[in-house]
C-alpha cells in the first residue's frame, strides 16, 4: 500500500516535496490507497518484472513532470489526475472513468476503458504508440478537450455485449 512508510526508501510516505519513484526490480503492485499530493511520479520500470501502480476513486496531484517507464503500468479508475506537470507514458496507462488535466504524451499504450474519461491538457500520441478506447465490459467514451497530435495508432474496439467505444475531440 502507498501509505505504508516501510514500503519506501527512505522509510517515509512521499509528500508534496518528494518525487515518488517506483523502480525496484520484480513484479509487484503498488496500491494507491490514499490521495497523494507529490512533487512528481516516476514509475521507472526496472530491468526485470512489471511495476504496476493502481488506484480507484483517487485524486493524484502532480505539479511537476512525471513519467511511466517501459515496464511501468499506471491503472486508475474513477479518479482524477491534476497539476501542471506533464506526463510522459512509455509503458501502459489504463484509465477507466478517469480525468487527466495536464499534458500527456503517449509513447507506449494508453487504454481508456468503460465509463467516461477525459484528457483536458495537450495530448500527443507518438509514433509507434497505441491509443485504445475499448468498449469491453461497458460503454466507453474518451473526450479530448483540446484536440491532439497523432503519429501512432488509434483503435476503437467493442466486444462482449455490444458495448460501444467513442472518441470525442
Amino acid at each position: 500500500n502507498w501509505n505504508v512508510a516501510a514500503n519506501w526508501l527512505p522509510a517515509a510516505v512521499p509528500t508534496a516535496i518528494d518525487t515518488a519513484v517506483i523502480d525496484l526490480a520484480g513484479t509487484y503492485t503498488v496500491t494507491m490507497n490514499v490521495n497523494p499530493t507529490i512533487a512528481a511520479l516516476r514509475i521507472s520500470g526496472a530491468a526485470s518484472g512489471v511495476q504496476p501502480v493502481s488506484g480507484s476513486a483517487r485524486t493524484l496531484a502532480l505539479p511537476n513532470a512525471s513519467s511511466i517507464g517501459e515496464q511501468g503500468v499506471l491503472t486508475l479508475a474513477s479518479s482524477t489526475v491534476n497539476g501542471a506537470g506533464a506526463i510522459t507514458n512509455l509503458g501502459t496507462m489504463n484509465l477507466t472513468a478517469t480525468s487527466v488535466a495536464q499534458a500527456l504524451t503517449n509513447s507506449g499504450t494508453l487504454v481508456v476503458g468503460a465509463g467516461s474519461s477525459s484528457l483536458s491538457g495537450a495530448f500527443s500520441n507518438s509514433n509507434g504508440a497505441m491509443f485504445r478506447v475499448t468498449g469491453a465490459g461497458g460503454t466507453s467514451t474518451c473526450t479530448i478537450a483540446n484536440g491532439f497530435t497523432n503519429a501512432g495508432a488509434i483503435e476503437l474496439t467493442s466486444s462482449g455485449g455490444g458495448f460501444g467505444a467513442t472518441l470525442n475531440v
